[in-house]
C-alpha cells in the first residue's frame, strides 16, 4: 500500500477492532509492530485515530462503549509513541 494511504489501515483496523472486540490484541500488536519496523508514522497513525474520535458519536450508536474503547487505544498508542501526547482523549 502507498504510504500516504496507512492512516487508512489505521482507521479501518479500529473499527474492526470495535465490530470484533475478540480481534482487539492481535490488532493491536499488529498496528504496534508497523510503528516499530516503521512502516506506520505518527502522522498516518494521528490521521487515522482522528477520523475516528471524528466518528465517535455516530460508532457509540451501533457499538456499544465504543467511546470508552476509542480512548483506551489513544491511550495505548500514546504510550508507546504512535501518536503525539494530547490527541487521545
Amino acid at each position: 500500500a502507498a504510504p500516504h494511504f496507512h492512516h487508512e489501515i489505521i482507521y479501518q483496523a479500529l473499527i474492526r477492532i470495535l465490530e470484533e472486540p475478540s480481534n482487539e490484541k492481535s490488532i493491536l500488536e499488529l498496528l504496534s509492530k508497523l510503528y516499530i519496523c516503521g512502516e506506520i508514522s505518527t502522522t498516518q497513525a494521528d490521521i487515522g485515530y482522528k477520523r475516528l474520535l471524528e466518528e465517535k458519536d455516530d460508532l457509540e450508536l451501533d457499538y456499544i462503549g465504543a467511546k470508552q474503547k476509542i480512548a483506551i487505544i489513544g491511550t495505548f498508542f500514546t504510550e508507546i509513541g504512535m501518536l503525539p501526547n494530547g490527541v487521545a482523549e
